[in-house]
Order: C-alpha cells, then structure tokens, then sequence
C-alpha cells in the first residue's frame, strides 16, 4: 500500500503561516481544510512546489514523512532541538497530520506503506504507526474527504423505477476472453455499477449490454510498422461487423497503445460513420486528461513517454500523444534511444516473463530525466496493478482509459468510490 504525502500551509490566530503535513492512504484525497483545521489554522492550501524545495530540499514526489521532518531553510538547520515543536531559533518540527482510517487500514493489511526516501529512484517500506509514535509533533484524525455518488448523474430513484440505462459496449482486443487489458476496462465498468447500485443490486440485470471480441493479429501490435496493412484490415473488418451487429451496441473501446497510429483512428472513425457507434479512443481520452490536468496547472516540466517506438517517437508523425508538445510549458522528453530497451521489454511481457519484464521497465525508468511518466505499454501497465509502482508521478494511459471509459458507459466517475465501498 502506498502513501501519499501532501505539504499545505495555514494561518493561525495570530495571523501567522503555518507549514504542515497531510498523509493518506495512496487511494485516498486528503481534505487541506479539515486537516488544517484540526490545527487550529484557516486559509488553508497547497504549498508550491518551489517552496517545498526551498524549505525541505525536494519537490513533489520527493516528500515523505522523513524529509519533512526538518525545515531546510531555518538558520539552526541541523541542530538538534531541545523540544520537538520550539518555535524560537532552533530546528522546527512541522506538525504532521496522519489519517486514522488510513492507518486502521494498513494495519488490516501487511501494517507496512510504501514511499519514497526523498529521491524518486527508489522506493522505501515502513510502518506508519511507529513513524507517529517516534517522530515529534504528530496527530492521528480523519482527514481525507468523503467520496460520495454524483446523485445527478445516477440515483436510487432511478434504479427503482428502471429508468436508469448504462451504455451498451463493445471491447476489442487481441487474446479473445483472456485478453488482460480488456478484461481490466470491463471490470471497471461493472464494478463500478455494482457499487454504484448498492444495496439494491441485483446483478447482472442492471449491467449494459456487452461483448468483448478478439482480432488476433492485434498480436502483431510490437512490431505494427512493419505487418500494420494486415492489423488495419482486420480490425477495420471487425469494428463494421461490431457496428452492423443486431445487438445494436453503442460504444466501441480499444484498450491498446500502439493504435495511437494517427490514420488509424482515422480509419477507424470512418468506419462508423453514419452508423451511430461511438468510437472511445484510447489516446485520445488520455490527452483530454492531460489538458484538464495542464489547465489546472497540475501538469508542467517534461513527460517521459515509456512505450515502444511508434507509441513514444514524437518525431515520426504518427503518435496521438505528439499533441502533448503544444501545452504551454510542457515538453516531451526524447526516448529514441531507449526504443529497442522497450520494444525487447514489450516481447518480454508477451513471452510471459513478466517480473523480469517489469523490474527491467523500472530500471530502464530509472534512467529517463522526466519526472512525470507517461505509461504506455499496456502490459506494464498491468504489472504495475500487481507489483505496484514505485515512482510518485506515474500517468497510466490504461488506467486512465479505463476510468473515462467507464464514464462513457454508465455515467458516474469511478475516482469517486472508495475501495472499500467495493468490498461490502
């Protein structure tokens, strides 16, 4: 389980900054108000990065528990105190917020969380109930924010009087009912409308109408620049007979990187023209998460795009995500010398070699400059679910793709619902 630390700052009576720090679990959203307010403070927000790096010497994704501990910038920076909060000239201890549910949670599962020391290289285990107990000035309450339905876009009433309708879909990929990627996008759907429903749940008779089909020479997506004629015809094949089905299904989803191939999407767009199928894109929804999130100035810096050369090249012409280089302050980091690193990476995962696929992705991330990574090797991406992921600014476009599609079949964001409503 990983943890995730957010640095805010407050004002107190006195009318007086005051730097402090949250932790939840990595699932979770801390509430900056109600944490600050259990300090007594108002006006509470976020700390730029620029001044956690100049109070504490690392920026998001390098805060933990540890490097917080200190402030940086105080003149007795390193001294030892003679209390453990001394507001005078010696080293100050930051109040550090622990979520208790986050913490009962832990303890339920291995009692360890997973972070980084301080460097985004590598990650570290430990156990947060004796980092409280031994580190100064720190507090145990409920911080993070109530994950509630959006009522407007689905309620009870509607389930009662069978008017509410989730979207029929078609999911395509290329290892028929074993494909790994299809089955990720589908049981987020349906998980999420179980939640959704609740107590009145009765199964499958309120899930859409679905079906997943298989093209195998999606097969051939590691090396499509060279068999892509033999892809495009057949899933261009597969994607009229989906949209000429009698079933009439609405959505039509491809849960793979590699047909970022620009023309493509093209083809497939044309397809079902005219034909009233929606064509979710991968990419595509992956972008629009970007820009929302560079609007909110929450992306900036450089991306490092891990995935095989038609999907990572920025210079090719081909890659949906080349649009990603037009944000304002955003650039693309150059990843053409690592191409045959992934690509070997990529046929390791379809051999079946999957630890030794994955600790080599992270080696090879290792070396890349960016701190946000873009994911965009769908196996990856799936090891990650299973081994978890080490660094803190990881964008995974499966993920991601997953969440928007779910969006589009039943109407409700599935970030909103708690984990741990899923297990009642």
């Amino acid at each position: 389980m990983e943890l995730k630390t957010g640095v805010c700052f407050g004002y107190n009576a006195e009318n007086e900054m005051v730097i402090f720090a949250a932790h939840c679990c990595g699932d979770d959203e801390i509430n900056i108000n109600k944490t600050g307010a259990v300090l007594g403070l108002t006006d509470c927000d976020r700390l730029p990065e620029e001044e956690c790096i100049k109070h504490f010497g690392v920026g998001f994704g390098e805060l933990n528990p540890f490097t917080l501990y200190i402030i940086k910038s105080n003149p007795d920076y390193g001294k030892r105190p003679n209390s453990a909060w001394d507001t005078g000239n010696q080293e100050k201890r930051i109040p550090q917020v622990f979520d208790k549910k986050g913490l009962e949670t832990i303890k339920e599962s291995t009692g360890l969380v997973t972070t980084n020391p301080g460097d985004m290289e590598y990650s570290i285990q430990f156990d947060p109930q004796q980092t409280v107990d031994v580190l100064a000035n720190t507090h145990v309450v409920d911080i993070t924010r109530e994950r509630k339905l959006q009522k407007q876009k689905f309620s009870n009433i509607a389930i009662l009087r069978g008017t509410y309708q989730p979207k029929s879909f078609a999911l395509i990929g290329g290892n028929g009912p074993r494909d790994k990627a299809v089955n990720y996008v589908k049981d987020k759907v349906l998980d999420t409308l179980e939640v959704a429903f609740g107590h009145n749940n009765q199964g499958e008779i309120y899930f859409p109408k679905f079906t997943t089909s298989n093209v195998p020479s999606l097969g051939y997506s590691m090396e499509l620049e060279k068999y892509w004629h033999v892809v495009l015809r057949n899933l261009i094949d597969e994607v009229r007979t989906i949209a000429q089905d009698p079933r009439k299904f609405e959505l039509i989803g491809i849960p793979c990187n590699t047909l970022t191939y620009k023309f493509f999407e093209d083809e497939i767009q044309n397809a079902l023209d005219g034909t009233g199928v929606k064509y979710v894109s991968m990419p595509q929804k992956v972008l629009e998460r970007f820009k929302s999130s560079h609007s909110k100035k929450q992306l900036k810096g450089e991306i490092g795009i891990f995935g095989i050369g038609p999907v990572a090249d920025m210079y090719n012409g081909w890659s949906h995500y080349s649009a990603l280089n037009e944000l304002d302050g955003v650039s693309v980091e150059d990843t053409r010398h690592l191409e045959q690193e992934i690509q070997k990476i990529g046929f390791r995962f379809k051999q079946g070699d999957v630890t030794g696929a994955y600790e080599s992705s992270l080696e090879l991330m290792r070396t890349m400059k960016s701190k946000n990574i873009l994911v965009a090797l769908t196996e990856l991406s799936l090891a990650f679910e299973e081994f978890g992921f080490p660094f803190k600014r990881r964008h995974d476009s499966l993920e991601i793709y997953a969440d928007e599609f779910t969006k589009e079949v039943t109407g409700i964001d599935p970030s909103i619902i708690q984990k741990s409503e899923q297990s009642n």
